[in-house]
This record gives structure tokens, sequence and C-alpha cells, in this order.
């Protein structure tokens, strides 16, 4: 996705402060609804939903965290049954299993996702920070992996006629997971694409379309003539330059993981493609809202009507 695709539409609250900012901000006794209101601003959260059955905006219960249709008739207010949980069907849904004094508040959640979009905290600093369990952190953090996979499966091509782009290639081994590490930049704007795939270099047809999925057709390409990629560049009609050595550190420095390593895989791919650590935050969550785009009214009542 290009970078200048998302933007803060309807920002009321700041988040591009970073880390302190993020504790100072949503800490204390109004720290939750600021959150609240921060996930909403950026469509994470429903900011109202609509009754199914009367066709009317539902009241928020903060004590339950729901949604409860209360109609006038005449003076009084009428509860017609209706409700639905805030966080259903959002990243923030809980799992069933979930204890009730296990389940993060908006607040941790805002700063959980701070942490991980822009910096490298283990999981028990994590834990600590925002006094959450080990197994909590394991669970989010998956669900966060999730986000940044789709952020990478997602990419946009960089390049075009005339337009200058540096390639690299590698491979990891870690364990028994074995993954081709391909990777662009434009030279003047410094656009990035980062991908990662299992089992080794594609061959062939699928090698092509790799390539023409990435990097626009008229693109000036830079590349290492050792890596062999430069004879499919030139089959597929691009320019080349090719030198001896010719590296890209945000390919060559991938951080390794024991555990989780397409996450921290696709993680890493997020990273690289935001400079800026304030900004990151703020393309995160817009990520959320693409990954877990929230349900429309339709969609709400056909659930209902479902149940």
């Amino acid at each position: 996705m290009d970078i200048e695709e998302i933007n803060c539409f309807h920002c009321t609250t700041q988040c591009e402060g970073g880390l302190e900012t993020m504790k100072s901000n949503f800490t204390g006794v109004d720290g939750e609804e600021k959150a609240r209101t921060l996930l909403q601003d950026h469509d994470v959260l429903p900011k109202g939903v609509q009754c199914p059955l009367c066709d009317v905006d539902c009241e928020y219960a903060p004590d339950s965290q729901e949604f409860v249709c209360i109609r006038l008739e005449g003076d009084k207010k009428v509860m017609c049954g209706y409700s639905v949980a805030e966080r259903k069907d959002t990243i923030c849904q809980e799992s069933s299993q979930a204890k009730q004094d296990d389940r993060i508040s908006h607040s941790q959640f805002v700063q959980f996702a701070c942490y991980y979009a822009t910096t490298e905290l283990t999981f028990s600093e994590v834990a600590i920070n925002l006094n959450i369990s080990n197994q909590k952190v394991i669970e989010w953090r998956r669900r966060f992996g999730e986000v940044c996979v789709n952020f990478a499966n997602n990419q946009s091509p960089i390049g075009g006629k005339g337009i200058d782009v540096s390639i690299d290639e590698t491979a990891i081994t870690e364990s028994t997971q074995n993954y081709w590490i391909f990777g662009g930049m434009e030279k003047v704007s410094k656009r990035k694409f980062l991908i990662y795939i299992k089992g080794g270099r594609p061959r062939a047809e699928r090698l092509s379309d790799v390539i023409k999925k990435y990097i626009r057709p008229g693109s000036y390409v830079t590349c290492e003539e050792s890596n062999g990629i430069q004879f499919k560049l030139s089959r597929l009609g691009y320019k080349l330059e090719c030198f001896k050595t010719h590296h890209l550190p945000f390919v060559r420095e991938i951080p390794l993981a024991r555990t989780f390593l397409r996450y921290k895989l696709a993680h890493h791919i997020f990273t690289i493609s935001f400079d800026d650590g304030a900004a990151r935050f703020h393309h995160f969550l817009a990520e959320i809202a693409r990954k877990y785009p929230l349900q429309t009214a339709a969609a709400v009542a056909a659930s209902s009507s479902a149940q």
C-alpha cells in the first residue's frame, strides 16, 4: 500500500507522540476514554451502532462496554432487548476463554500497539510495563503479527518509466524454516518493498510474476551481477546496471527469531516502510482497520438475525 493512501481522517486525539506521550496520555483517570476515542478515530472500534430492530442509535454502556438500544416512547425510555459488545468482530474482541480480570483495557491495547509498532521490547518487558500476563502478551503479539502479514501481502509496486530502483536478495534459515528475501528501493523517493517466500527463490514463471508484481515496467534497475536474477530482469525488458557488490541493508539485516519467524519478517517489512517511529504507530492503527474492517449496519443486522 502506498504511504499516501493512508490518512488520519477526523483524528482528534494526538497519536504521534511516541512512547512517553502514550504513557502520559493514556494512563490515569481519563486515559481509558482517550484511548477509546483514539481507536474510534482510526476505525479500530465503532463510534456507534444502530439497532437493527428499531433503526435507532444505541447508547453506549461504559460499565459493560456494550451498545444498548434504548428508545424514547413519550417520556419513558424503553429497552428493546438488543445489545452488542463494543469489541465484537474487531481486533479487540477477547477470546471466549479469557478471564474477566485478564482482559486488556483500551489504554493497555493502545500502549501495546505503540510498543509493537515502534520498539523491540521483549515479552517480559511488555508484560511488566502493561501489567498483563506473558500469555496475554503472546496472544496479542500473534494478532499484531497477522496485521503486519496483511501489510506485507498488500505492498504496492515501486519504480516506473525512467525511475532508478535498487534491488537485492538474500536467504535465511532458522531451525527448519527457509526463506528467500527479495527487496527493492527507489533511489530518490526511498520507497521500498520487501517480501519473503518460504522454501527459497521461486523458479521460472513464478519468479517473473514476483518481479513484475513489485517492480513496474520501465524501471532502471541496479543489482548485483553475481546473484543471477539479472538474467530474468533482462528477459523481462528492464534496463540494468550490475555491480560486483550491491547490498541493501534493510534486505540483508533481517532480524531472526526462533519462534514466530513469519511474524518477525512481516514486522520488519512494516517497520522499514515507515522511517518515522511516531508516524509508524498511526499507520499501524490504520493497518489494523484495514485488516479488521468495522461491520456495516447491514452486516450487524444480518448477524443479529442469524443468532
